[in-house]
């Protein structure tokens, strides 16, 4: 007997076929600036979610967010265009309707607990999170015709610390993290990879390093640098930076 032929990219001889089958996803030439484009950034009142709203509305797409409170962070400075939704990602039937209200075309996920220090504190509350609010937003994209592109922002702590002393790092380099944050962040890497294989959803996974600038929280290194050295400058702070 011939084993059936999957329905997922890299066709071969396998037991099971995916489900649902593969459709068409949205936007191919998604970033044409003669076409405007629905798109959905999780987290959008963060830090990078912050710069990237601007970025989308300058060229006049329709920008949809996720926030946690009742309000943007005031640091966010979000555009009047922008459409914010109060979104727990861990409630799968909230984020299920948000993605049928919205049908994004594009998908920006950035909503994540981002301090690796802090995941110490609580690994598994790091870990379950990020997993699971990931998976509640690629379960929804799924269910959506056309599917909509993903990019799922990980973190150069999926790498951990690899060995070598130029330590040069490309995507074929083993993921070896080594705190919980960086766990949960393969973890999403992960995810997006198996709805990719599974369902065919055109899934993008990044593994951004340290970027910083106006906006970022101020528990960050180099923002608190900065804010601490504005303070010693003002005689607000004794001229000694906490590290």
């Amino acid at each position: 007997m011939v084993a059936p032929t999957s329905t997922c990219p890299g066709n071969g001889p396998i037991r099971q076929t995916c489900w649902p089958p593969k459709r068409a996803s949205s936007g191919s030439r998604w970033w044409s600036r003669r076409t405007a484009k629905t798109v959905l950034v999780t987290g959008i009142d963060g830090f990078a979610g912050s710069h990237l709203s601007d970025l989308l509305t300058r060229r006049r797409h329709n920008v949809h967010g996720t926030i946690r409170g009742a309000k943007p962070d005031e640091r966010a400075e979000l555009g009047p265009t922008v459409t914010t939704h109060r979104v727990d990602l861990l409630d799968r039937s909230r984020v299920d309707e948000l993605l049928r209200t919205t049908k994004p075309q594009w998908v920006f996920h950035l909503a994540a607990l981002s301090s690796p220090a802090a995941s110490w504190e609580d690994p598994a509350g790091t870990i379950a999170t990020n997993a699971g609010l990931e998976a509640n937003l690629l379960a929804a994209a799924v269910q959506l015709d056309p599917m909509p592109r993903v990019v799922v922002v990980g973190s150069s702590d999926e790498y951990g610390r690899p060995p070598g002393r130029a330590r040069r790092l490309n995507e074929a380099t083993p993921l070896q993290p080594v705190t919980p944050y960086g766990v949960s962040k393969v973890t999403q890497d992960l995810l997006a990879l198996q709805y990719h294989l599974s369902h065919g959803l055109p899934a993008i996974r990044l593994r951004p390093f340290n970027h910083t600038g106006p906006r970022q929280a101020p528990h960050f290194a180099i923002a608190s640098f900065a804010q601490q050295i504005a303070r010693i400058e003002l005689g607000a702070q004794p001229p000694v930076l906490k590290v």
